[in-house]
């Protein structure tokens, strides 16, 4: 999983919606993976839209990270 470096910044997304009886074995699944270098913060968040009233769990990007890279600047060509 990659993360748009963003920072404060809402960005359109799309969320996908697991039904309730396989939401505790996908969220291990997800976890399992995404979860092992601490590289994300997850927090619970309520989605905007039509037809929303629902919260999910996005995992944005961990700056604090060892493993975390600044985007690059971009650089000017001269002339």
């Amino acid at each position: 999983m990659l993360e748009v470096d963003r920072p404060r910044r809402l960005l359109p997304g799309v969320a996908f919606r697991v039904a309730r009886a396989e939401a505790e074995a996908e969220l291990e699944l997800v976890w399992r993976r995404e979860m092992v270098t601490g590289a994300y913060v997850p927090r619970w968040v309520k989605l905007h839209g039509p037809d929303l009233a629902r919260m999910a769990l996005p995992l944005p990007i961990n700056r604090e990270a060892p493993n975390y890279v600044r985007p690059a600047r971009r650089l000017r060509r001269p002339g």
